[in-house]
């Protein structure tokens, strides 16, 4: 995701100048580093709100609850406040609803789609392409490395 977002910074002309101190790659999370002695974060929901504590600055509650459910985003937190969101597009397949329409065809009568998105991310892809669910992590967020199937409440193996 990263290079992703350099290629975009570069093919827009954005200058990136070094001001950061040593920077801590935490891998699935996100990136920490600190500018002018302060923690800076880029990263994941849960590494920036959950593991770091980071909050939304007052006022912006209503703006970050309508940020578009289709992307990915990654969260820039300064000082443990959120600084700003970084939508990022991941199309879908051109075949996807096709294969989901095929499988229909086929008898397949419930479909589950597995990623590593966000919840609320995967459920806008699931919509477009005709996916039936999108499992939760779970126990306690997925301790123990067993995915649920929300309605049917049968255990999918990670």
């Amino acid at each position: 995701m990263a290079n992703a977002v350099v290629e975009e910074a570069k093919r827009r002309g954005l200058r990136h100048e070094e001001y950061h101190s040593k920077v801590e790659y935490l891998v699935a999370h996100g990136i920490a580093s600190t500018v002018d002695e302060e923690r800076v974060l880029i990263g994941s929901a849960h590494f920036v709100f959950e593991d770091e504590g980071c909050v939304i600055p007052e006022g912006e509650q209503e703006r970050f609850d309508a940020l578009p459910p289709e992307y990915s985003h990654l969260y820039l937190a300064v000082a443990g406040q959120l600084a700003a969101v970084i939508c990022i597009s991941d199309p879908l397949r051109e075949e996807a609803k096709e294969v989901s329409t095929a499988l229909r065809a086929l008898g397949i009568t419930s479909t589950v789609m597995l990623t590593g998105d966000s919840r609320r991310t995967a459920a806008a892809i699931a919509a477009q392409v005709g996916v039936d669910d999108v499992p939760r992590r779970g126990p306690a967020g997925g301790q123990g490395g067993r995915m649920w199937h929300g309605s049917a409440g049968r255990d999918i193996p990670s």
